[in-house]
């Protein structure tokens, strides 16, 4: 009996929260695919004490209150999950006590929730036909009448584990029928940012149509807005419009807070390389006053490019003694790396005759690491004779995968991660602060 009168006041509530508009607070609703899950944790650390299903919290928020030993084959309810996510148990034994599917499961049974954020659920089921099979959970569903959500989407074409395109899609387009009043989109990669123009007849502007696409995702009650770091084409913005507001954002003040803390000036010059001129008018104004910068000149001589040191060369010759030297070539995005090296062997090529020259490091800072071929990689970090060698790539976590990968086989010493979670949570808790938002800086 009492089990049954819990449930009918579950009802009542339920109905009467959907009824009222289902506006239990201000908080951000936080949504993901599941590549940007991690990411959406480390929101959730940021901002503060960390709740669970109404109780306080201290340490891995993740396992609070559910122990991850009640997890076994005897656990029916974990069981379940399991078949519901499209895992064998019979087949996967192993999946049992894989710590991935642990976390899943307990981001699906708990509330999470700070001062700003709550943590919704998703589960990106498919059919047996392999269609998809999307479902939030209860608590999701009951919170988000009335709510601003924020969602993490990620579009890949050249990852195969990634969640499809088309799915996230699907989901985008019903959020508004659940009576959302704001839904703000981060994107923290735009695919296609290169291919925003027809150069000949016959070309297809991918950049204009998967923009398109996300204008036609249905509004909430005002304009979704749309977050994307450091796009390739600044004129892409005005590709958004109908539905979408875009809002760009820049990992600039990040990079160069990365420098200061781990290269202090005290030992260290540090210099800002632009490959070309226009690097150097998208990033100059994002820079603190004072930085020191070189930017590089392209010239053809037939078939080769020379690339030669137009401004700077000052903070190079003569090279200082008793600190070390740093080159940071700065871009928003790399295919296969090709014009990192070949500025890094043209300044290497006009500073090889300075006193010290063999001892300066080349880094190269890029928000979007691509490399849809991984042998390009190899090129960053292999000795090349007589050429620049690159130290260090240091780049975001705007492509998950990729970037996990990358770390995998070249490890951190080789490739530092800056994570996208600090700028996000700045942008949703201090409307007030705008660092992270291009425009501002700007002007």
């Amino acid at each position: 009996m009492k089990t049954t009168r819990n449930r009918r006041q579950k009802r009542r509530f339920t109905l009467r929260h959907l009824l009222r508009g289902g506006k239990s607070s201000d908080k951000y609703i936080l949504l993901s695919c599941p590549e940007f899950e991690q990411t959406v944790d480390a929101l959730i650390s940021q901002d503060g004490p960390v709740s669970v299903n109404g109780a306080p919290v201290e340490g891995d928020f993740h396992r609070a209150n559910a122990s991850t030993a009640a997890l076994t084959a005897e656990n029916k309810q974990y069981l379940k999950f399991l078949k519901e996510i499209g895992i064998d148990v019979e087949k996967s034994p192993d999946a049992v006590s894989n710590p991935d599917n642990q976390r899943h499961y307990l981001r699906k049974i708990n509330n999470f929730e700070t001062e700003h954020f709550y943590r919704g659920y998703i589960n990106w089921s498919s059919y047996g036909d392999k269609s998809p099979d999307i479902r939030m959970n209860a608590n999701t569903t009951i919170r988000l009448r009335g709510a601003k959500v924020v969602f993490f989407l990620y579009l890949t074409f050249n990852e195969p584990n990634a969640k499809p395109l088309i799915d996230q899609l699907l989901f985008l387009n019903s959020l508004s029928h659940y009576g959302i009043d704001e839904l703000n989109i981060v994107l923290p990669y735009f695919p296609v940012g290169t291919m925003e123009r027809i150069v000949g007849e016959g070309e297809i502007p991918t950049a204009h149509s998967l923009a398109q696409i996300l204008n036609s995702i249905p509004e909430a009650a005002t304009k979704n807005s749309i977050y994307i770091f450091d796009i390739h084409a600044l004129c892409s913005r005005f590709f958004f419009h109908s539905n979408a507001r875009p809002v760009l954002l820049s990992m600039m003040p990040e990079y160069m807070n990365h420098i200061t803390k781990n290269y202090p000036e005290a030992t260290n010059l540090n210099i800002i390389v632009f490959p070309d001129d226009g690097a150097k008018k998208r990033f100059d104004n994002l820079l603190p006053p004072g930085t020191k910068k070189i930017t590089c000149a392209k010239t053809r001589k037939g078939a080769d490019r020379i690339i030669k040191i137009e401004s700077g060369m000052e903070y190079l010759n003569p090279l200082p003694e008793g600190k070390a030297v740093n080159l940071f070539l700065i871009d928003d995005l790399v295919q296969t790396g090709g014009s990192v090296l070949e500025t890094f062997d043209g300044i290497n090529r006009e500073i090889a005759s300075i006193p010290g020259a063999d001892k300066v490091n080349y880094i190269s800072i890029i928000t979007h690491s691509v490399f849809p071929d991984p042998a390009k990689l190899d090129n960053f970090f292999s000795d090349r004779k007589g050429k620049a060698r690159i130290h260090k790539l240091i780049t975001t976590n705007t492509r998950p995968l990729q970037v996990a990968s990358m770390v995998e086989k070249y490890g951190p010493e080789r490739i530092e991660v800056i994570d996208i979670s600090k700028a996000i949570t700045t942008i949703f808790t201090n409307h007030m602060d705008q660092t992270y938002i291009t425009p501002y800086i700007i002007n």
